[in-house]
């Protein structure tokens, strides 16, 4: 052996052997330093033991190891050790076990996991139908982002700084329409269109969620704190797109804008242009509940029929072409033979 192979670290010699493949050796080199006493490279150690033995098919052995990186208390390893944890129970589908090892990730408190962990645990409440807690965890992700970019910005910023207004004083009208029908056509609410029109503009909670577990590879283990907190801020681009989703589908589309508006302040380039598209998207859900409102406001002929014909037209744009046809019947059909009348020139000049 020579003397630069003598003086390699063993960290770095357990990285060589598992990028060639020999995961065994790596496995034996990394178990050793994770079982050391008070070593200096324990939690690194067993963050990457978690990660080879996982690779090896060992989920039960890779789990201890990342148990003993998170009981290390160590901002960088144990993060990454409770995101491989919960990564590995979502992905068996175990979402009791996996809110608990992203709630650990908060413990650990450090703040370029933490708007990660918020964005994951918003995802598992969706997919449990816990909505108001999705939005609640939505909201803690944003203002997190916020705080990690500011702490990148300046060198440092309070995790802990209180949250801003997060636009819960939606309009009058927006509330008072939502969820209304015309004809048996329910226009005042998104529902599964928003999800379809607008999280496919950007990326889900799913892609984000798996960022935590990069980190952790044997080749990346003590750098990835830099790499998780510079994608800080598309943490926080995918919080507010979801949560402008999420408010959409509960009715609340001038909410949704107001996020969006707030996200804007910051965003450019692609980020920019996405969440500008579901800004749009949103003004298209508040322009469909407010046509809708003055449909059932049952003014003046001329200015129903021009609500009716707003309303049909726009549907279409969200895809909801059956409910512009229920629209347009409601409106032709209409027992007030003058405003049928005027929903017949309108529907009539194509």
């Amino acid at each position: 052996m020579t003397s630069s192979e003598l003086e390699t670290p063993p960290l770095d010699t357990a990285r060589r052997l598992a990028e060639d493949g020999d995961l065994d050796g790596a496995a034996a080199i990394l178990a050793e330093l994770a079982s050391a006493p008070g070593g200096p490279d324990v939690a690194q150690a067993a963050v990457g033991l978690a990660v080879v033995l996982d690779q090896r098919g060992d989920v039960d052995g890779a789990r201890a190891a990342a148990r003993t990186a998170l009981a290390t208390g160590h901002p960088e390893f144990a993060a990454q050790a409770a995101c491989h944890l919960a990564q590995g129970f979502e992905r068996e589908g175990r979402y009791g076990q996996a809110r608990g090892a992203w709630q650990a990730v908060l413990g650990v408190g450090t703040p370029a996991y933490v708007p990660l962990a918020h964005l994951a645990l918003a995802r598992l409440a969706v997919e449990t139908g816990e909505y108001d807690e999705a939005e609640t965890e939505l909201r803690a992700a944003i203002d997190a982002g916020d705080a990690t970019t500011a702490r990148r910005g300046d060198g440092q910023g309070a995790v802990g700084d209180a949250p801003r207004d997060s636009g819960h004083h939606a309009a009058d009208g927006e509330r008072r329409h939502a969820g209304q029908t015309v004809g048996g056509a329910h226009v005042g609410q998104a529902g599964a269109g928003v999800r379809q029109g607008s999280s496919q503009a950007g990326h889900s909670g799913a892609d984000v969620g798996q960022a935590g577990h990069s980190g952790a590879d044997v080749g990346q283990a003590g750098q990835s704190g830099a790499d998780v907190g510079q994608g800080g801020a598309d943490v926080r681009v995918h919080a507010i797109q979801q949560l402008a989703d999420l408010l959409m589908e509960r009715g609340e589309p001038g909410e949704a804008a107001e996020v969006l508006l707030d996200g804007l302040e910051d965003a450019g380039g692609d980020d920019a242009a996405r969440l500008r598209v579901q800004l749009g998207i949103a003004h298209l859900e508040l322009a469909c509940a407010e046509f809708a409102g003055a449909v059932e406001d049952d003014g003046e002929a001329q200015t129903t029929a021009l609500a009716v014909e707003l309303l049909a037209r726009t549907l279409p744009l969200r895809g909801r072409a059956d409910d512009a046809d229920q629209v347009w019947a409601y409106g032709l059909n209409h027992e007030d033979e003058t405003l049928a009348s005027e929903v017949r020139l309108r529907y009539d000049r194509g």
